[in-house]
């Protein structure tokens, strides 16, 4: 074996063993391009820490709780933004409770003329 047959011997088992492309099992006249395709785990933007934190952004209503933009959110450094979005969590958390939920019906219903 020279070189380049290890070389791809291991990018086949890497790819099999990451499950990126089955080499062992491959049935290619399916799907041709199969072998070039990109796998969900090569992807580094929707699986990267900035997706996720955007997605808790969101999720959390940052923007709500603090009047923070998503830029100003992110140029904080790691454990000040871990810090917010813990406080953001126990904010919803607190929202979402039976007696807020009522008191929030009895002031739209006061707020009614």
């Amino acid at each position: 074996m020279c070189s380049t047959d290890i070389k791809l011997l291991l990018l086949h088992r890497y790819e099999t063993k990451y499950k990126i492309y089955n080499h062992d099992a491959s049935d290619d006249s399916q799907n041709p391009l199969a072998l070039v395709r990109m796998h969900w785990s090569e992807d580094t933007i929707s699986t990267s820490r900035t997706s996720e934190r955007d997605q808790q952004f969101i999720d959390l209503e940052v923007h709500r709780w603090t009047g923070m933009s998503l830029k100003e959110f992110l140029d904080f450094p790691t454990w000040r933004v871990t810090s917010i979005l813990k406080q953001c969590a126990a904010k919803q958390k607190e929202r979402n409770t039976p007696s807020s939920k009522l008191k929030e019906a009895i002031d739209q219903l006061s707020d009614v003329p």
